[in-house]
């Protein structure tokens, strides 16, 4: 099985003060890229994943003016991949101490 080189990724456009903006424009709240794979190093893995959360948390982690210490998490900001939760296949694990799979 080849691993893939590219990846669909969700990213934070523009942080939302009070409704996400979820059509396809500049003032859109997510924009949907394709970005290259990054090479696994020592001690990570490559996954797939299957399914993504959606949870009202997430709303808190993008929004405007929310105070950090308010948030269980780090809040996601403009520019930053769209934080989740999933449900994912291992597709490749790198361990130097054990072996490639």
């Amino acid at each position: 099985m080849s691993l893939p080189t590219h990846t669909p990724v969700w990213r934070v456009k523009n942080s939302p003060q009070c409704s996400v903006f979820l059509e396809v424009s500049d003032d859109a709240t997510f924009a949907l890229t394709e970005e290259p794979v990054p090479y696994i190093e020592n001690g990570e893995m490559l996954v797939e994943n299957l399914y993504i959360s959606n949870d009202p948390a997430q709303r808190l982690w993008i929004q405007k003016g929310v105070l950090p210490e308010r948030l269980y998490v780090a809040p996601v900001r403009e520019g930053d991949v769209m934080a989740t939760l999933s449900i994912a296949r291992v597709l490749a694990i790198k361990d130097n101490d054990c072996h490639a799979i």
